[in-house]
């Protein structure tokens, strides 16, 4: 702690003190306090972080499910401190749960541009607390427009403060002053749950969606219907070229915040301004262009340019590069599994009787049916999830265009 500079780790310490009114000490819960327990600070940290230490040995201690919805914001400034202010706000908000290493997470809204007295997220999350007594949640406020700093205000609870329920979230400025009839609208649900020790998770949530998948989908069931059969493996491998194409597409956002010294959750118009940011200051304005080509960013730039920056450019471009080939692919693969949904809900209003005449009867009748829905649900969804993805890395593209017009990167546009 530092108690000169305002920031992230003065907001959870002042929350912590929440709980009592901000004097006198808050005790630490009874399994840190426990005769056979470490009550170190850094040795109890370690202890939480480990498989032995489990929720279960202590009955004070329930895991829970903590829902949290953000469904709306009001009367929100612009950054305070902010030199470069754009001519709007483009709010978003970060949830972040800090407490034991298993339980730290952090997840974000879309940003809704252009509105700052009233914008509406309606943007659900869940996280698993297995340490609620140590939990902390901390709702951020950040504008998407801003050129050099983004933070509009932000509140830090115990997470044994929250209550369920419909609730008004006041925001505070860094320096820990009420911002006046600025606030969120949330709705909180709070679940407990018995589980078993999960992993530690150090990563986002974000960074965590990508490692945790498999490069493959969910298999289809068999419908006992060699014909109905066919026509679902058929979309086996476009469906799995199209998550290809995604991870790849997420992979590269995840590299360019990397190269860019950004959080996994910043957008591509932060690090075009990060890059735009780095070339200034080095006096290399000029020294990279994007050319506006039928509404696709074409890059010029020169290899000898400092390591960072060549670095945040070439990930830049490749994001480029992977949004095009999502895009144009992904034409061609929605097109096969257009096709053969049709035929399958063609078909559908004859499966029963496709079934009895194949024989399948009983229970292998009401399995066939069941995995015959299940299939069709599990295409559908993937058929929207690739829609979906397409939709994004065509928003992705566009900003890059609008953030390099604003730093002035882009010198050329052709309609």
């Amino acid at each position: 702690m530092n108690y000169q500079t305002a920031g992230k780790f003065m907001d959870v310490y002042f929350g912590r003190f929440l709980r009592n009114g901000g004097c006198g000490y808050v005790l630490k819960p009874p399994y840190l306090r426990h005769n056979n327990t470490i009550t170190t600070n850094s040795m109890a940290s370690s202890s939480l972080s480990t498989n032995k230490f489990t929720p279960n040995s202590y009955s004070s201690n329930t895991p829970r499910i903590l829902h949290i919805k953000i469904i709306s914001a009001i009367h929100l400034p612009r950054p305070e401190q902010a030199e470069l202010k754009a001519n709007s706000v483009d709010p978003y908000i970060v949830v972040q749960i800090f407490g034991a290493p298993r339980d730290c997470d952090e997840t974000r809204t879309k940003t809704i541009y252009h509105n700052c007295e009233n914008p509406q997220f309606n943007e659900a999350f869940e996280f698993e607390i297995t340490f609620p007594e140590l939990a902390l949640i901390r709702f951020v406020v950040l504008d998407d427009d801003s050129l050099d700093y983004d933070f509009i205000g932000q509140y830090t609870l115990p997470f044994e403060c929250i209550q369920p329920g419909y609730r008004h979230v006041h925001l505070y400025t860094i320096g820990g002053d009420l911002i006046a009839n600025a606030y969120l609208f949330v709705h909180i649900v709070i679940n407990s749950k018995s589980l078993a020790v999960k992993p530690r998770r150090t990563l986002s949530r974000y960074r965590r969606s990508i490692i945790r998948r498999k490069l493959r989908v969910a298999s289809f069931r068999p419908v006992s219907y060699k014909q109905v059969d066919d026509l679902f493996k058929s979309v086996v491998e476009p469906l799995e070229t199209a998550f290809e194409y995604r991870h790849a597409v997420e992979h590269s956002l995840c590299e360019l915040n990397e190269r860019c010294g950004l959080p996994d959750i910043s957008n591509v118009k932060q690090c075009v301004r990060k890059i735009a940011s780095r070339l200034q200051n080095a006096n290399l304005v000029g020294a990279v262009i994007i050319r506006n080509k039928s509404l696709l960013p074409m890059f010029e730039y020169s290899p000898t340019l400092p390591e960072l920056s060549l670095q945040s450019v070439v990930a830049l471009e490749e994001v480029v590069n992977r949004c095009r080939n999502l895009i144009d692919n992904g034409c061609i693969i929605h097109k096969k599994l257009y096709s053969v949904q049709t035929e399958l809900c063609e078909l559908s209003k004859d499966i029963p009787k496709l079934l009895e005449t194949n024989g399948v009867r009983g229970k292998k009748f009401t399995k066939a049916i069941d995995n015959f829905s299940y299939n069709l649900a599990l295409l559908h969804g993937q058929t929207d999830l690739l829609n979906k993805a397409k939709e994004d890395a065509n928003v992705t593209i566009r900003q890059i265009l609008e953030a390099a017009e604003t730093t002035h990167m882009l010198i050329q546009s052709n309609e």
